[in-house]
């Protein structure tokens, strides 16, 4: 079974959102002096990494305030927590200790020591061991996106700009972030193998410019697009009625969003990207189609090279594609 675009992204905020206990501070909107983050990390210990009384009294945590440099330069204005916890191997049950090891502790032979750490945003919430998926949402601020974005809905507002403000953004970031992956391939590799949609990986994967002379007029192009999701005979569920309908002219033209993506990725054939989705802003319909439309097109001559529904080209079942995938088949 497929899943639709809204479907996964459903997922994916369920996913986000669904964090253990020990992750959320008590007030998110406080910032932890040191000692009071260390005092939160050993409720961490009891809870997270299942540290006896003992075990725990005999750790020692330090405690780091670090800036995003180490991540990428230009993340300078990101803080976060850095706590290592050490411990003499003596002072391990042998079940703390093969803990420690699945988690690739450090083990300090000379000194029999074992360490490990972990990171914290400014208010003792959790990060996890690792600093890449946290910072997928700060590699670029949210204030470098098209229109007035804010923390969380970078994703729509890129997709709602005009082919000159993607254009603009594309020329600034898609450098940036492509020679940041390429400095790190460990990432990648990760990347290729998670299901997460980190919106500027996503965003960055194509070059997007403005409009040549000799290119069609977006308005021709969606037009093309528009007649190609009418004629394209398919049909979708209504999640009001729970029939299988078919799209209709009148709920394109006023209940679905159309974005556009002027893509130069390959300037030899620049490209045409046409997206007509159903609107969430809207409460359904019974002619609703929600699974909405893609059109790719020569963006020259207005030739349709591909077309499918927000399932996608047929690629992937059930679980959604890695960003590289989600890239390829919907920006």
């Amino acid at each position: 079974m497929k899943r639709t675009i809204a479907s996964i992204l459903a997922c994916l905020i369920i996913c986000v959102t669904s964090l253990p206990v020990w992750a959320m501070a008590d007030n998110p909107e406080k910032i932890l002096s040191k000692e009071e983050m260390i005092r939160h990390f050993y409720g961490f210990l009891t809870e997270v990494l299942s540290f006896s009384e003992n075990e725990r009294d005999s750790t020692t945590i330090s405690a780091e305030l670090l800036d995003g440099t180490s991540v990428a330069e230009w993340l300078a204005t990101v803080s976060y927590w850095k706590v290592t916890l050490s411990i003499k191997a003596d002072d391990l049950r042998k079940a703390t200790t093969e803990s420690l090891k699945r988690r690739n502790a450090h083990y300090d032979e000379t000194n029999e020591l074992y360490s490990l750490s972990y990171y914290f945003e400014l208010d003792g919430s959790g990060i996890g061991m690792s600093l890449n998926e946290y910072f997928f949402g700060y590699l670029i601020p949210t204030s470098e996106y098209p229109g007035d974005a804010v923390p969380g809905n970078e994703y729509r507002y890129f997709l709602e700009a005009t082919p000159e403000e993607k254009a603009a953004f594309s020329a600034k970031w898609k450098p940036l972030l492509d020679q940041w992956l390429a400095e790190r391939p460990d990432i990648v590799r990760w990347l290729e193998q998670d299901t997460g949609i980190y919106t500027a990986i996503a965003v960055t994967r194509h070059a997007y410019g403005v409009p040549s002379d000799k290119a069609i007029p977006l308005e021709t192009a969606i037009q093309i697009a528009k007649d190609a999701y009418l004629n394209s005979g398919i049909t979708g569920f209504s999640y009001l009625t729970g029939e299988i309908t078919r799209v209709t002219e009148e709920m394109i033209e006023e209940r679905c969003s159309i974005n556009s993506f002027y893509d130069i990725t390959d300037e030899e054939q620049p490209l045409w990207k046409i997206h007509i989705s159903y609107a969430a802003i809207y409460e359904p319909l019974q002619e609703d189609h929600a699974d909405g439309y893609h059109v790719i097109m020569n963006a020259i001559t207005g030739q349709i090279l591909n077309e499918y529904t927000s399932d996608g080209s047929g690629l992937y079942e059930w679980m959604p594609p890695n960003v590289f995938r989600w890239a390829e088949e919907f920006l």
